[in-house]
């Protein structure tokens, strides 16, 4: 039987974190379920600065083996996910014994040393990038010279040493071509469950017209401006409901604020809910509204059309 690792910052149920978590619990369910032995090599980053578990432990999440280590360094303990050395260490010492392993990320330290293992013991690994080598990304987000410099001096030679780098879409491989430094790709687009029996088909949509934004509170995904455009359109009767975190404590405050003094009653935050739960509530709303400044391959829109539910986007 061959023996899959899963290396990736945030794995299931840390939905906070966004599309990347529930991207790798996807992909790790479904190999489960032909017969691929997995294990996945992850943080305990719940995202909004928590922590999924208070310790280093073993889960067995849907039948899958899953190693949480704890975020941060000796006796400093960070909860983001962007440092943990029980994962470092993790990483160097139990991946010689997988056939294949698959990194669910670029730029930062685990991908360095999924780099450093699977060259020094032959272990052939595939990236997923999940959108971080797109232009919109390096350029418009964050530190773009640092990101420019740290995939020029590091991050390429990673990248062409993988055997495959997996894109989800055609436009994330063009977007990205500049900043992969490999020829060697595949296209293969995020899947999820599809629930038949509550697959809807609309004929006529009716009123009110319930429109669901599914998405962390911050100024990459737009928010503001939604809100803005159905206080504008007051004058239809239309309901517009607003899942997930708030990771930008700012712009959420500008969107509330907005909100407060233009007595806004029709525009509800309903803060963050359970995945799995997330996605038995889609076929509830006409229609998912998402106008996003960048996304990579969304797993909202892939969700919400499996459950039949119409998605209205930015170009």
């Amino acid at each position: 039987m061959i023996k899959v690792a899963h290396v990736t910052p945030w794995f299931a149920p840390a939905w906070k974190t966004g599309g990347t978590a529930v991207a790798a619990y996807n992909i790790c369910k479904s190999l489960k379920k032909i017969g691929v032995l997995v294990t996945v090599f992850t943080t305990t980053d719940a995202g909004l600065n928590k922590k999924l578990y208070a310790h280093s432990c073993n889960k067995i999440i849907d039948n899958i083996n899953v190693k949480y280590y704890k975020c941060g360094l000796w006796n400093l303990s960070f909860r983001q996910a962007f440092f943990s050395f029980g994962l470092i260490k993790g990483i160097f010492k139990e991946l010689k014994e997988y056939d294949i392993v698959h990194l669910h990320s670029t730029r930062n330290l685990y991908s360095l040393c999924v780099f450093i293992t699977c060259k020094f013991y032959k272990i052939p690994y595939i990236i997923t990038p999940h959108g971080s080598l797109m232009n919109d990304y390096i350029n418009n987000l964050g530190h773009p010279l640092a990101k420019k410099i740290y995939t020029f001096l590091i991050d390429q030679w990673i990248l062409r040493g993988a055997s495959l780098i997996h894109y989800l879409t055609k436009q994330e491989l063009n977007k990205s071509r500049k900043n992969s430094y490999s020829k060697k790709f595949t296209i293969i687009n995020n899947g999820v469950d599809i629930d038949y029996d509550r697959n809807i088909n609309l004929e006529k949509i009716k009123y009110p017209l319930k429109i669901l934004h599914v998405g962390r509170i911050d100024p990459i995904k737009n928010t503001y401006e939604l809100i803005k455009a159905i206080f504008h359109l007051k004058k239809y009767n239309i309901i517009l409901d607003i899942i997930g975190p708030q990771s930008d404590k700012s712009y959420f405050n500008l969107c509330s604020e907005y909100i407060t003094e233009n007595k806004i009653k029709n525009i509800k935050f309903l803060g963050s809910i359970n995945n799995n739960k997330l996605k038995k509530i889609y076929s509830d709303y006409d229609f998912i509204c998402q106008p996003s400044l960048v996304e990579g391959a969304s797993m909202v829109l892939i969700e919400a059309s499996a459950n039949g539910t119409p998605c209205l986007i930015s170009n």
